[in-house]
């Protein structure tokens, strides 16, 4: 899988915007009621709970649950660990980095809320909203360089024309372009957000490639822009020289 590493900082501005509001689109930074079951975390938490359990005794169900399997997630601990670790305080145990990074992908590979990770993890909204960012952008930082990487040979955008044109008859391409409006509530100027559906968005356009993997990818152009964005063409004519 390949992406436009110059885009990091949107990807980033995404998830600030993902963690500056809940679900009715209000800030969640302000002091919440005292919620003891909260506290009971490591008693009662979905990672004490179903994801412990799965990956001792169901392996195929842990990687339907999370979308990536043990060896995988343990890898993925080890290689983000050093920086997503938080120390002990004399007020509380910190989080562990195997909990911060279950409770991430759990976010990423279903789209839920806040409020529903809150539930099933017993950690607070505000908290996830850190932890979501800090664990995305230790993953970035750590594999970006290794996994994220954008076809700059010529014999590497032939490869790609080669798999098009023997998996699916398609000669001559060298990418399936698409783009995709991501709903959002309305942070600031929200005329600039609103799009032709009645609602506000950003907009993600990506470049596939034969196997459904991501060749290129633009993040956060504003939803009243439409798919055929003067600015999509001249970031996507930037990466390919």
């Amino acid at each position: 899988m390949a992406f436009n590493r110059q885009k990091a900082p949107k990807i980033a501005t995404l998830y600030m915007i993902i963690a500056c509001l809940d679900d009715e689109g209000e800030g969640i930074w302000k002091k919440g009621p005292d919620r003891d079951w909260l506290r009971r975390r490591a008693e009662r938490g979905s990672y004490t709970g179903i994801v412990t359990e799965l990956a001792a005794e169901d392996l195929p169900s842990f990687k339907h649950y999370m979308r990536i399997d043990v060896n995988s997630f343990c890898r993925l601990v080890e290689v983000t660990g050093p920086r997503i670790v938080k120390r002990n305080t004399r007020m509380c145990s910190p989080i562990s980095p195997p909990e911060r990074l279950a409770l991430t992908l759990r976010f990423l590979a279903t789209g839920e809320t806040f409020r529903s990770i809150e539930f099933q993890f017993r950690v607070s909204r505000t908290a996830i909203s850190y932890i979501v960012l800090e664990v995305c952008e230790a993953i970035l930082s750590e594999l970006g360089a290794l996994c994220l990487q954008f076809p700059s040979t010529v014999e590497e955008w032939k490869a790609i024309e080669i798999k098009f044109s023997e998996r699916w008859n398609f000669p001559h391409c060298v990418g399936v372009l698409d783009g995709k409006h991501v709903v959002m509530q309305a942070c600031g100027q929200g005329s600039l957000s609103y799009n032709y559906k009645g609602s506000h968005s950003i907009v993600i356009m990506v470049l596939a490639g034969p196997s459904y993997e991501i060749i290129w990818c633009n993040v956060g152009i504003n939803g009243r822009d439409s798919d055929a964005s003067d600015e999509y063409g001249i970031e996507l004519t930037s990466a390919m020289r």
